[in-house]
Formats: C-alpha cells, structure tokens, sequence
C-alpha cells in the first residue's frame, strides 16, 4: 500500500491530459521517507522527502510519507520545477495542492496530517479571494488559486460527468503549467487551451464554468452573462 503512494505514472494518462514529451514524465522520482524531523515535506530539485511522525512546535504529526495528498503535491513542484517553474510561491502551492485535487478529487489537502485534530492541513472548498485574502504567507495564498482550480474541477465534472470533467481539468492543469508564471496568468492561459477557434476572445466551449471559477476568487471579472 506504502508503495502506491509513490506510484505517479503518467503513462496512463490521456495525451490530452499531458504533454508526453518532457523526459521528466518517464524517469523514477527518489523519494526519501523518515526523516529524523516531524510534521513537514518537501521538494529538493531532485527528490521528494518526508518526515517521521513526531511533534513539532507542540503539534503531533503524522509521518508524511503515508499522506498520499502530501505525495502528489510535492511531486507537484517537481513537475513545476522541469517545466520552468513558477515565479510566484503562492501559485507553486497552490499549483501542488492542485496536483493532489487532480489525483483524490478531494479538495481537503493533508486531512491526516495532524491525527489528533483530524483536519486538513488546507482546503481548497474554502471561498479566499484575491486580493482581500492575501496573507503575504505562499500556503495559504494558494487556497486563492486553488480554490479556483476546485471550483473549475467541479464546475466540469457537473457538466461534462465526472470523468470527462476529470480528463478536461488535468488538461488546463497539466498544459497550463507550461504557459503561467504568476496567478494573474492563469485565467487567460486556461481560456487559451479551452479556446476550439484560434480566437478566446469570442468564448470558448466552457467559458462561463472558467470564468465563474476564477471570478469568485478574484482572479478575473465576473460575465454578468455567465449568470
């Protein structure tokens, strides 16, 4: 079970979903479990780590290696990272928060990190917006973008059924991550591989689910239309 956890393979996904060509796809990624610290995981440029069950700061941890959402976010940031990475830390958290929605379809993030509370360490279902909920703090300003990503998973899985909703999200994910530095370029990016004509400008298929999403976060203008 420890196993499946490290098991990303992106062999499986549509090539709708995935740009198949970057070579970092189809290499192992180490990762390097129980370290002597507690309740934190992390990227390096090379690996994914995680820590030992513990206490830290008078909280109880879990060993984060066996939270299969705190494994797929930091494999997020590999993928951000062997796709040009990101400018903004904000956009990088929510970006791997995002990977994890995209594997669970659960926007609660690290729900067992903290066993004795028993909640998520972030949850994407949160309504934070932008800029009044800017905290200055990468966590917790990617529920912005995250929130976003939820409300367009979600918005597409209820039109489109959930796994064509699914396949269609990790596309403007996936794809996405090659056209957006910062979290002001994620809406037009999005609408840019939604677009079916060569012109966004004029809509796209799933317009008004996008910009829903991202207008209730801050991230563009509301379309009266789209009401």
């Amino acid at each position: 079970k420890q196993k499946t956890a490290y098991e990303i393979s992106t062999r499986d996904w549509s090539s709708d979903v995935c740009s198949s060509d970057l070579d970092w796809f189809n290499e192992p990624v180490t990762a390097n479990d129980n370290h002597a610290e507690a309740c934190n995981a992390y990227w390096d440029g090379s690996t994914i780590n995680f820590f030992s069950a513990g206490e830290h700061k008078g909280k109880t941890c879990a060993n984060t290696g066996l939270i299969a959402d705190v494994v797929y976010h930091e494999w997020g940031h590999g993928l951000d990272e062997n796709t040009g990475g990101i400018d903004d830390g904000a956009l990088s958290e929510g970006f791997g928060d995002a990977v994890a929605l995209y594997m669970t379809d659960d926007p609660k993030v690290g729900i067992d990190f903290m066993p004795l509370e028993h909640k998520p360490v972030r949850d994407m279902s949160e309504v934070k917006k932008f800029p009044d909920d800017v905290e200055d703090e990468v966590h917790a300003d990617g529920l912005i973008i995250g929130g976003a990503w939820y409300d367009l998973s979600k918005g597409l899985q209820r039109k489109l059924g959930k796994e064509r909703g699914r396949e269609l999200f990790g596309k403007f994910l996936f794809k996405g991550i090659y056209e957006f530095a910062k979290m002001s370029d994620v809406y037009d990016a999005t609408l840019a591989l939604d677009d079916n004509d060569g012109d966004a400008s004029n809509g796209t298929p799933n317009y008004c689910i996008i910009n829903t999403a991202f207008a209730r976060h801050g991230l563009a203008k509301a379309d009266s239309s789209c009401n």
